[in-house]
């Protein structure tokens, strides 16, 4: 397990956020163009061919920046049950869950941990990589860690929720991300807001590192962003980091951070400095007109 939390220090605030994250997001799509395949999902048993577990390792020995489409046969939500750890993502790979025929804005592709031990649902440690559209939930461990690489894209995911946003169904952290840098979790964009609700301890932690961007999100709310589903200790952890943007200037880039158990952004290790916090809600609905 990881750690408990109990002091706080404001970081200061910087005006660059729209200069750094085009360029951010430009990095992303271009990086490891040759070589590139898609590999499709189309089944959710947990090995063989057209498994998650086979395009993830299919996609880990082709160099490239490659992508993983879903087109399981049925309606309706769809659950990968792993039954051991899937592989660690160590090649630049982006897993695209609105693919899934149906998509609609909610995911359709449900990534449950209930059965697969101690670790993590998805580890990047290549970077240059994108999880988006996929509900992660009942990991042990955390539902999305990134200790590699940098520069990677989590947007529009449910993690540690049910596929509806609606039920509790916690990872450990939802997001880990533990010396990486450079890395984007949310938007600006509906499309690119993660749901990081109902996890046991909180919903993005960020350990010795820098410059990433945590944007749009809603961190602890249901999915409409009025009522409680709290991750049960801090919305957001900055332990020994620096240079972090928590929210923005812009509305497009606020965070509704509410309704955990512990702070909503708690700051703390002599390490942590020059980090940003700006423009979320903290304690209130996505209109801040009422307290969560």
């Amino acid at each position: 397990m990881k750690r408990n939390i109990h002091n706080s220090r404001a970081g200061a605030s910087f005006s660059c956020l729209g200069i750094l994250l085009p360029s951010l997001l430009f990095q992303v799509m271009n990086a490891y163009q040759a070589g590139a395949a898609t590999y499709v999902v189309s089944s959710t048993a947990d090995s063989g061919a057209g498994t998650l577990r086979q395009a993830i390792t299919d996609a880990n020995a082709n160099s490239g920046l490659d992508t993983i489409t879903f087109n399981i046969s049925g309606s309706g939500v769809h659950t990968i049950a792993p039954a051991t750890t899937l592989p660690a993502i160590t090649d630049p790979v982006i897993i695209d869950g609105t693919t899934q025929p149906g998509y609609a804005g909610q995911p359709l592709i449900e990534l449950n941990g209930a059965s697969a031990a101690g670790n993590a649902g998805l580890r990047l440690i290549a970077g240059n990589s994108t999880i988006r559209g996929l509900a992660i939930n009942g990991f042990q461990n955390d539902g999305i860690d990134i200790t590699g690489g940098g520069t990677n894209v989590i947007a529009g995911n449910y993690i540690g929720t049910d596929a509806s946003g609606l039920i509790e169904r916690g990872n450990y952290e939802g997001i880990y991300i533990s010396g990486s840098s450079g890395n984007i979790i949310g938007g600006t964009t509906v499309a690119d807001r993660n749901l990081l609700s109902g996890n046991s301890d909180a919903g993005v932690y960020l350990l010795s590192a820098s410059g990433n961007f945590v944007l749009g999100n809603y961190i602890g709310t249901s999915l409409a962003g009025i009522a409680k589903l709290g991750n049960t200790n801090n919305g957001v952890v900055i332990y020994n980091s620096t240079g972090n943007f928590i929210g923005g200037t812009n509305a497009s880039a606020r965070n509704i951070i509410s309704g955990n158990g512990g702070s909503g952004v708690y700051l703390f290790g002599a390490g942590s400095f020059n980090n940003a916090v700006q423009g979320n809600f903290i304690g209130t609905s996505r209109a801040g007109n009422a307290t969560i």
